[in-house]
């Protein structure tokens, strides 16, 4: 059974997982820019990590410089 993606809408936060597709990155390269200070901002709710859409935006200006 295929798993159900829900719809992503403008001003949603991303989880780690949703960033990484969005962002064309393997999770692995994820926690290895966060190790090393160059991963976008976060928040946290509970125990999710989640990335807003405007630390993304941030965070992908900064890799365009």
């Amino acid at each position: 059974m295929a798993t159900r993606r829900r719809r992503r809408e403008p001003n949603d936060a991303l989880t780690v997982t949703e960033f990484c597709d969005s962002n064309g990155i393997s999770v692995s390269t994820y926690y290895a820019l966060k190790r090393d200070g160059k991963g976008p901002r976060e928040m946290k709710l509970g125990k999710r990590i989640m990335i807003t859409p405007e630390a993304e935006r941030d965070w992908r200006r900064e890799r365009e410089q």
